[in-house]
């Protein structure tokens, strides 16, 4: 939370604002304060002997706590109507983005219709997109009969387009058949393995981002009594204090032995690798490969599912971020050290090329990244004869007092 002191005329009154809101909504709430029998679009606000923007949120104002700002007549706002031209990128997520050069009187909801008609994207339905400009998020129904300078829009900015999920990602649907014997289900519900290694190899699977935070996607409340040291794991824990130690009675072996021994039988049998593509507009691509296959194969299936798949384009690997290059000798497991995921950054080599990028068959039966992150915090499948067990309760204390913690008599 953070508050303005606005100053007219020797009267002083107090705004308090949000980090996300901006100064244009202050100026509205002054000017209806004060009454200066004007319109709060012939008015600005002056700091220091300089105008404020009053399109930028609090938090990136970098002004201090309780800042006095001037109330003042806009003398060239209000006796000539703005018109300032500037450019303002229009982003869909999945569609990709268009960069189009409007005027700030310019009418939002007029603009969105142009736009939609230019890009031909038919399955945007305007009545129910949200407009998201830096962190505020406008519906449409509130978009008509505004201009951008009514939304505090005047300078070049980017706007995204945020589309229903329901509308815009068909999440398919699986029947299961009811009479389903009662072993099968049980092989099923025994098995640890992720459903994802079932999927046939090089078989692309897309996302595409979401509005919904994956911080809200699962609610995970502990009880009090797990984060309580048991008997099972103090013993555990000294177990591993000991085996840093050397072990008492065998052989004393430094930190790097210890290391690569551990390494050895730790290592896991990597049966297929999983690499996830991320695009520049904000959608991804899995694909599962085998360990022994060549970074030439990854290049060779993402370009097959490509839009166009003449295009040139590079594969990177984020962290540390370098180029992979397209060997046809060197295995995915054996050259590159990859494991089970792997994520690859797709980059073209055409800078103004934004988008979409993946054939359109692809992003009509994308799912969203909600899902993704909910399978991976749903429980592993357990068996019925598990699930009938009783809880096994942890012993945590001990039966006897040990002899080392008996107080001497002396």
């Amino acid at each position: 939370m953070g508050a303005v002191t606005v100053q007219h005329e020797f009267r002083a009154y107090t705004v308090e604002l949000d980090a996300n809101s901006v100064l244009k909504q202050a100026l509205e709430q002054s000017v209806a304060h004060f009454r200066p029998g004007r319109s709060a679009d012939e008015f600005s606000f002056m700091h220091g002997g300089k105008t404020v923007p009053l399109d930028t949120p609090w938090r990136l104002m970098n002004l201090p706590q309780g800042a006095n700002l001037q109330l003042v007549e806009d003398r060239v706002r209000a006796s000539v109507a703005t018109s300032k031209s500037m450019k303002v990128r229009f982003q869909v997520a999945g569609l990709g983005s268009v960069v189009r050069e409007v005027v700030t009187t310019d009418l939002v909801a007029n603009v969105l219709a142009e736009v939609k008609v230019e890009q031909n994207w038919s399955q945007v339905d305007l009545e129910s997109i949200t407009i998201r400009v830096l962190s505020i998020i406008i519906k449409y129904a509130d978009l008509i009969g505004k201009t951008f300078q009514d939304l505090g829009i005047n300078s070049s900015t980017s706007i995204t387009i945020n589309l229903p999920t329901t509308a815009t990602v068909p999440v398919p649907t699986k029947t299961v058949p009811e009479s389903t014997s009662t072993t099968d289900t049980e092989s099923r519900s025994s098995k640890t393995t992720a459903v994802r290694e079932s999927t046939p190899l090089h078989k692309p699977i897309v996302y595409i981002s979401s509005d919904n935070a994956a911080s809200t996607i699962s609610d995970q409340s502990t009880d009090e009594d797990a984060y309580e040291l048991t008997v099972e794991q103090a013993q555990r824990y000294q177990r591993m204090l000991s085996k840093q130690a050397g072990g008492l009675g065998g052989p004393l072996l430094t930190k790097r032995l210890r290391e690569q021994q551990d390494q050895q039988k730790r290592r896991p049998t990597i049966k297929e690798c999983l690499i996830r593509v991320k695009f520049p507009d904000r959608t991804f691509m899995e694909m599962a490969f085998q360990p022994s296959e060549t970074s030439s194969d990854i290049y060779n299936h993402v370009k097959k599912n490509l839009k166009d798949e003449s295009m040139s384009f590079n594969l990177y690997e984020p962290n540390p971020y370098k180029l992979l290059i397209a060997y046809d000798d060197k295995e995915l497991v054996r050259d590159f050290n990859y494991g089970s995921k792997t994520v690859l950054l797709f980059e073209p080599e055409d800078k103004h090329n934004k988008g979409p990028y993946l054939k359109g068959a692809l992003v009509d039966q994308a799912k969203t990244l909600t899902d993704m992150v909910k399978s991976a915090f749903e429980p592993t499948p357990t068996s019925h004869k598990q699930a009938e067990e009783k809880p096994v309760k942890v012993k945590k204390t001990l039966d006897k007092v040990p002899k080392w913690l008996k107080l001497s008599k002396k």
